[in-house]
């Protein structure tokens, strides 16, 4: 990624992913690169501006970049692919099929190899049970190629997470 920021294209990147299906849920941060507002002038406002960018109320997840001192909400996975141009890094991978399908990645274990046409992400997400009310944790191999096509395995229930309807 320290390609990015060698080009002038960003400092930092931060995917948020919403904790639910409603607008009101909570947004947290899956993952991040870099110093956020590293290169800003006025680091203050600049770190202001991202704590106060709210997720569009109708999208699940989104990246946030700062770069110097603007900071911008990428809602897309056409607009990050733009950014990157090519997915050529285990790190780009991660951060797309996360922006594409509100998966997180698994830390702290070998989580990901290098294919002929791309990257293979071992993943988590949530699937509908069911009672169709209720979400239960599943483990998923994404591939995501250089450019953005991405293919789901199939995907095997985390043991241990039974349907929940506070996933609802």
């Amino acid at each position: 990624m320290d390609e990015l920021a060698s080009e002038g294209r960003a400092d930092h990147l931060r995917l948020r992913s919403r904790l639910g299906d409603f607008s009101d849920a909570a947004v947290v941060t899956v993952g991040s690169w870099g110093e956020a507002c590293g290169q800003a002038t006025d680091t203050g406002a600049c770190r202001a501006a991202i704590d106060m960018l709210e997720m569009d109320p109708l999208l699940r997840s989104d990246v946030v970049i700062s770069n110097g001192d603007d900071v911008i909400r990428l809602d897309s996975s056409v607009d990050l692919l733009d950014l990157f141009e090519s997915i050529d890094i285990p790190t780009q991978a991660a951060l797309y099929a996360g922006l594409t399908g509100s998966r997180s990645i698994s830390c702290g274990e070998k989580n990901w190899r290098r294919e002929r046409d791309g990257f293979v992400l071992k993943m988590r997400s949530h699937e509908l049970c069911s009672d169709l009310a209720s979400q239960r944790l599943v483990d998923e191999e994404v591939t995501v190629r250089p450019g953005g096509t991405i293919d789901v395995g199939a995907s095997a229930p985390v043991p241990g997470d039974e349907c929940s309807l506070a996933r609802r």
